[in-house]
């Protein structure tokens, strides 16, 4: 017999044992054994009156060669789960054993013997994770990676992530740990580095430092940048034109960049991943507005600017004209038509200036917010409560444009839609009303796509 005391299976032996079978009740007992003079104890379930005498074959072993042939024996007819092997590995360290023997005695590749002993250059937290909470081996080897691109301390806090699912609260599958990591971790390492590259490229050839350009390292993204593609809403794109109200001479249009250049107000390279271009060029607000506040020759509206001040000057500059200008939404008579005072009137509209009284703003900061929530989430977009918020504003933009009668009839089509995912149809739907309403040379285009797409051709 082999006996392989302490093994698992010893105790799920004796549990067996301990029940009945063929219907006879069987014990476990203490039997005391001689090998060659000496006396061990071992547990059988027979009685020592059930037989005079044992077989036994006595290898020559020692404790090392012991390990191995124990080990052979047992994972070849029943094998280990790979945290018993992960176990046995450390053992063999342990006991001094040659590891080149370790792939043969455990059935396993080489690779996944290194693993195995690899394990223990993880911190101790994550180690418990794998021996003691279930940590998936594949995981314990992303670990392994990540240790070498960063430090004992992102490895522990990438394992209390890992361990403690967000949504379930339980350990994550080796898969859900995989992307998580990936996604986390890996591809931002992989981000870093081609920015390091980036930035000296472009420091070289095209935004130097000595133009009026800073460099923002890799850590300080964030306090600029929001999910790697747009900038935070204290920041300005350089390329991005400055609202016609907050300048003192709207005709003359001007970008943040263009500005910040005049005022020496340094334009910020950032690191933008998810950008097509991977970096984005911001000027922050505040630093242009306050530049601007002591220039000689300002270009924004300071905070004590009065729009009544900018309509008199416009007035005054357009006094001889003669024509009739709609300011902060009153008509305002200049001067004469004709050589009689009120007998026409023009109103300055289209590409010309205009001073009204400022509409509803448009929240730019929370629609640059969804948009970059969903570069850095991608798969976000394909949820379908996300389009079931947006199918009225879609259909009122159809509304629009497409005839009374066929807007009914469209609309009673899209009711009978209650497949899953209705609610991207129906924003797509609405596009597509929309787009064959207009029926000009690009929407015909985007229909020849449609039909492709859809094997409509």
């Amino acid at each position: 017999m082999t006996i392989i005391q302490g093994h698992r299976r010893f105790a799920a032996l004796k549990v067996i044992a301990a029940a009945e079978w063929r219907h006879f009740q069987m014990a476990w007992f203490k039997v005391k054994l001689k090998l060659d003079g000496e006396e061990m104890v071992v547990e059988t379930f027979l009685k020592p009156e059930d037989f005079q005498s044992v077989w036994c074959k006595v290898y020559p072993f020692d404790e090392r060669e012991a390990f191995l042939h124990l080990l052979t024996l047992q994972n070849g007819c029943d094998p280990f789960d790979s945290r018993e092997l992960a176990k046995a590995a450390r053992a063999a360290v342990e006991l001094d054993i040659d590891l080149d023997k370790l792939p043969g005695v455990m059935h396993r590749t080489k690779e996944t013997v290194q693993l195995y002993l690899d394990l223990g250059k993880l911190p101790h937290r994550s180690q418990e994770a794998v021996f003691n909470r279930g940590m998936a081996l594949e995981t314990a080897g992303q670990m392994l990676r990540l240790m070498e691109l960063t430090d004992k301390e992102t490895v522990e806090e990438a394992t209390l992530l890992v361990m403690d699912n967000a949504i379930t609260g339980e350990p994550m599958s080796a898969k859900q740990a995989e992307i998580y990591l990936q996604n986390h971790y890996f591809k931002p390492l992989e981000w870093q580095r081609a920015w390091v590259k980036l930035a000296k490229d472009l420091q070289k050839r095209k935004h130097l430092v000595s133009d009026g350009f800073s460099y923002i390292d890799w850590a300080q993204r964030k306090e600029f940048v929001m999910e790697e593609s747009l900038p935070q809403t204290a920041f300005a794109l350089a390329e991005e034109y400055i609202d016609s109200d907050e300048l003192v001479n709207p005709r003359e249009p001007m970008t943040w960049g263009a500005l910040a250049k005049v005022l020496g107000v340094p334009v910020f390279v950032c690191p933008a991943p998810r950008n097509v271009e991977k970096y984005l060029l911001l000027v922050k607000r505040a630093a242009v507005r306050d530049g601007d506040s002591v220039s000689d020759v300002p270009v924004l509206r300071g905070k004590g600017d009065k729009r009544k001040k900018l309509e008199r000057e416009f007035l005054e500059g357009q006094g001889e004209a003669g024509d009739e200008f709609e300011v902060s939404g009153l008509k305002s008579q200049v001067g004469d038509v004709d050589g009689a005072e009120g007998e026409s009137e023009a109103e300055v509209s289209g590409a010309a200036w205009e001073c009204r009284a400022p509409g509803p703003e448009f929240p730019m900061e929370f629609w640059r917010g969804v948009l970059a929530r969903l570069m850095g989430k991608p798969e976000a977009v394909m949820q379908d409560g996300l389009w079931q918020s947006m199918i009225g504003a879609a259909w009122r933009a159809a509304k629009a444009v497409v005839p009374a009668e066929v807007y009914v009839k469209l609309l009673g089509d899209v009711d009978r839609d209650d497949a899953r995912r209705g609610g991207l149809r129906g924003v797509f739907m609405a596009l597509l009303a929309c787009s064959l309403a207009h029926a000009d040379e690009e929407d015909e285009e985007a229909m020849e796509d449609v039909k492709r797409v859809l094997g409509m051709e």
